[in-house]
């Protein structure tokens, strides 16, 4: 069974309660990147699911929510001129 984009959802759940918090996701982009978490912490748990869904559990301090950088057309140039030099520096190693 195939699940539609709406019904891949990701749900955190918290409070000011517990030091822990729980994430149901039912997409597979988001339980490969827990099952990768989970495998280099100690502190981040699979604790139930299937190959649909994945719940984890993990400490609350680790959710964050941040504002996208927003960068200038001259930072945007300067990163894109290093970026390149980096990929002819590593093709060179090659």
């Amino acid at each position: 069974m195939k699940l539609t984009a709406q019904e891949r959802e990701t749900v955190i759940i918290f409070s000011d309660a517990d030091d822990t918090a729980i994430l149901d996701t039912a997409s597979p982009v988001m339980m490969r990147r827990m099952d990768k978490l989970c495998s280099r912490s100690d502190g981040i748990n699979r604790v139930s699911g299937g190959e649909l869904w994945a719940r984890y559990v993990f400490p609350k301090k680790l959710i964050s929510v941040r504002i996208p950088r927003q960068l200038s057309e001259s930072q945007r140039s300067e990163l894109a001129s290093r970026a390149s030099e980096l990929n002819r520096h590593h093709a060179d190693d090659d």
